[in-house]
């Protein structure tokens, strides 16, 4: 099992980076996904191999949009 996480903010700083945490293997592994869409706040779910995620905000823009990125985790 995993647990997956998905941008954030520290500060000044928002992230878009997606973490996976291997249960298994006790490891955190950091994967690339072509991301634009820095955010915080928001709230996601996999279907599939698909991790939605929805609304936040984006310094002071709050977001009410879906965002839709492909993340295997066969790999992991």
């Amino acid at each position: 099992s995993y647990m997956i996480v998905f941008g954030g903010r520290d500060s000044n700083v928002f992230y878009t980076e997606v973490e996976i945490f291997s249960f298994t293997n006790m490891t955190w592994f950091n994967i690339p996904v072509p991301s634009n869409e820095m955010r915080y706040k928001h709230a996601a779910f996999m279907c599939g191999n698909y991790l939605f995620v929805h609304g936040g905000v984006n310094d002071s823009t709050v977001k009410d949009n879906y965002q839709v990125l492909e993340i295997s985790l066969e790999t992991f």
